[in-house]
């Protein structure tokens, strides 16, 4: 359960930094549009590495999956330009 808490309340620094930045200027605005994916991507990797940690306790393996998803994520929502 300790575990759990941690990944959540870094998940939720995460989107809290992000938040105040866009409010603060400090970042662009229409990343306020991605907040909403990120916090059900957020949901779905915790839920995943919950599951992972309560099975086998590699924390290499949810740390790569995390990784991953994030960077394509990421590389999603990137426009070209």
């Amino acid at each position: 359960m300790a575990a759990i808490g941690w990944g959540v309340l870094g998940r939720v620094l995460l989107l809290a930094a992000l938040s105040i930045g866009v409010s603060l200027q400090v970042l662009p605005a229409v990343l306020a549009l991605d907040i909403p994916i990120l916090v059900l991507q957020y949901v779905i990797l915790e839920i995943f590495a919950a599951s992972c940690y309560a099975t086998g306790r590699n924390t290499a393996v949810i740390a790569v999956v995390d990784a991953i998803f994030i960077a394509w994520l990421t590389i999603m929502l990137t426009p070209i330009g």
